[in-house]
């Protein structure tokens, strides 16, 4: 599962605590062994351009850098039903776009206040 804004979600004391959260699905048995990717945008003032982007350029990092060099560590699914994105405001338009723009590899989406708006032109997606 891949996070955006990866710090706002890593932190366990934060929020969200996916660690913690995790942790506890994972030993319950209700949620299977799952590899969370938390991912900070290059620089903070790119946030808007890297995740409010519509393009496939984000899809296409993930896909082409970010899972490849994980995948050296850890076993992966390629599997686009086991696969999940996550994001809060342009996070979660970006994870929707990675989805929309690549549904072969990424099925499961969780956008809180996904930012569709006019920013770089995510108010165009069909209702």
């Amino acid at each position: 599962m891949v996070f955006q804004d990866g710090g706002a979600y890593v932190s366990e004391t934060g929020d969200f605590r996916v660690p913690v959260v995790f942790d506890n699905l994972i030993h319950k048995r209700e949620m299977p062994v799952t590899v969370g990717i938390f991912i900070n945008p290059g620089q903070p003032n790119n946030r808007s351009l890297e995740y409010d982007t519509l393009s496939d350029h984000y899809a296409r990092f993930l896909l082409e850098e970010i899972l490849p060099e994980v995948g050296k560590k850890h076993s992966l699914t390629d599997d686009p039903e086991c696969r999940a994105i996550c994001g809060i405001s342009s996070g979660g338009i970006c994870a929707f776009t990675v989805a929309w723009q690549r549904p072969d590899a990424f099925r499961k989406v969780l956008s809180h206040v996904g930012s569709f708006a006019n920013i770089r032109g995510g108010h165009v997606y069909p209702r």
